[in-house]
């Protein structure tokens, strides 16, 4: 067995070790906190939590959509609350362009779902300001299922290469959590499994790794989305229990893509089925009239459902493989799919991950 994972992906498994549990609507409810860190409260709005890719901080998010504001505190270093505003776009109410004094950002939402933000200059105390925050919906009452399958992909951060974990599979089955962690091309690295025990009155998971001894408390998505808080993290969502090729290719997405060692880090995109010779045309979303960017996004073909492991991103440079897992969530009473994939630039020298969440 690889012990790499319990240090560098293995919650990677899943989400936020250690984290703090918000109270939502109207003040009430009780703090779960890490050692050192703020206790996170959202009293009013939808709270989310999650990392800063790249190696970056721990961060608790509220978006308040009913009177334009937001608020964030990275939990990591203790900082305290940032507020601002926040305006949907017109022609996406689902990008969000949030304002701090003089300072912006930019952020997609798939409501009650996840967040993305690519944080600009709004102030942290983060130590890579400048990188997207992933975080997912952060409510209690969720533990995983006996028998439940989930995959991820990596999140990775600067000097990230292709023989690096990049991508893998969770599952759970007699009290025990299996991780399993591929490289780029698809060489096995690594397995670790573990016993754990999970609180469904607040969905928090907790186990000891077997391979370091450290007992870890994580906080489970309702909806099977999580996020890691270290390092090469990851960003994964519950296995696909149906082909999801045909959904992707008919779909329209909002996003971010990141670069940990580009010129450009954090990129708000967009992707639809028309207008290039791909599956998905890329597209400028921050446009009133948004033009073709010049990306195109191929999954390629499907080798298990929600698992493509031999696709293709075009973003200036052709970057193959691209390695992205997928999977359907339910927004409001409809099914949306969201897609995490990762690739290599050889010509940038850079890694690229890729998150996008359908309109």
């Amino acid at each position: 067995m690889n012990t790499r994972i319990g240090t560098r992906l293995f919650f990677a498994a899943f989400i936020l070790a250690a984290v703090a549990q918000p109270a939502c609507g109207g003040g009430g409810g009780h703090h779960h906190q890490m050692p050192g860190a703020t206790a996170f409260s959202c009293t009013q709005g939808t709270p989310y939590i999650g990392d800063q890719a790249g190696g970056g901080d721990l961060f608790g998010w509220c978006i308040a959509r009913g009177n334009g504001s937001f608020s964030f505190s990275d939990l990591s270093s203790n900082g305290p609350p940032s507020n601002g505003g926040l305006l949907p776009s017109a022609a996406f109410p689902d990008l969000l362009q949030l304002t701090s004094s003089v300072n912006a950002g930019i952020a997609v939402e798939m409501p009650n779902v996840q967040l993305l933000v690519s944080p600009a200059n709004l102030s942290t105390a983060s130590t890579v300001p400048n990188n997207p925050m992933v975080l997912v919906v952060q409510q209690p009452g969720a533990c995983p299922g006996e028998g439940s399958n989930y995959r991820f992909i990596a999140l990775p951060k600067s000097g990230w290469s292709s023989s690096d974990p990049a991508f893998g599979s969770v599952s759970f089955a007699g009290g025990r959590v299996s991780v399993t962690e591929r490289d780029l091309n698809g060489t096995f690295i690594g397995s670790e499994s573990d016993a754990y025990t999970c609180d469904s009155s607040t969905s928090f998971l907790t186990f000891t790794q077997a391979s370091n001894g450290k007992t870890r408390t994580v906080a489970v998505s309702p909806q099977g989305l999580f996020v890691d808080t270290a390092g090469n993290g990851s960003a994964g969502i519950g296995e696909a229990p149906q082909s999801m090729a045909t959904i992707l290719a008919s779909g329209s997405f909002l996003g971010i893509t990141f670069q940990p060692d580009g010129a450009n880090k954090t990129q708000i995109v967009g992707f639809k089925p028309v207008g290039c010779p791909a599956p998905l045309c890329g597209f400028d979303p921050s446009s009133t009239s948004p033009p073709s960017n010049g990306m195109r996004l191929d999954p390629g073909v499907e080798s298990s459902p929600g698992l493509f492991t031999s696709g293709t991103l075009l973003d200036g440079h052709n970057d193959i493989p691209f390695v992205s897992v997928a999977n359907t969530v339910t927004v409001g009473g409809v099914n949306k799919a969201v897609l995490y994939g990762i690739t290599f630039d050889s010509v940038a020298n850079t890694a690229v991950a890729v998150l996008l969440l359908e309109q």
